[in-house]
């Protein structure tokens, strides 16, 4: 939590909000942070506070798609525009601009916002036993799109990128 909150102030500061990969890495900071605050949801959950209910539930499971495809994508935005810089030292400014780096941060956040909408297909809440209004949440197995769902966020938060950085690094 202060880590990446101190990532994104500091990288908001005036002078290194106009370095071109500072946006890359305040994004990621924001998508860690986002991820880290459900983990602390679900943590408290663990410990029988009352914070999962039903709209929390979803919510958490829709965040945290969308914070882990997003981390993994800006981490390879951020690569990719490394190699870009090392490979074409003297036109990469001409590639390598700030608008360009916000539309491509928020196709990312779109293409997510929608395809991850399925997750809410695939969630199922059942009520607690106790009266504290929580319920059990998770994501239902015996839904037949969880599969292919499940197939497609792997391919698109973890193998494209993480194929794609190893290779820029190489």
């Amino acid at each position: 939590l202060i880590g990446n909150t101190t990532t994104i102030f500091v990288f908001s500061q005036r002078r290194l909000r106009s370095l071109r990969s500072s946006f890359f890495l305040t994004c990621l900071a924001i998508t860690d942070l986002i991820f880290i605050l459900i983990i602390v949801i679900v943590v408290l959950d663990q410990l029988q506070l009352p914070v999962m209910t039903a709209p929390v539930c979803v919510s958490t499971i829709y965040l945290s798609h969308i914070a882990s495809f997003l981390s993994s994508n800006f981490t390879l935005a951020y690569t990719s525009h490394r190699l870009v810089a090392v490979f074409f030292p003297i036109t990469a400014t001409t590639f390598l601009k700030q608008r360009t780096n916000r539309v491509l941060a928020l196709a990312l956040l779109a293409f997510a916002a929608v395809f991850y909408c399925l997750s809410f297909a695939v969630t199922t809440t059942r009520m607690r036993s106790d009266t504290s209004n929580t319920v059990v949440c998770q994501e239902d197995a015996d839904k037949r799109i969880l599969f292919p769902f499940l197939m497609l966020d792997t391919l698109f938060t973890f193998i494209i990128p993480f194929t794609l950085i190893t290779c820029m690094n190489l």
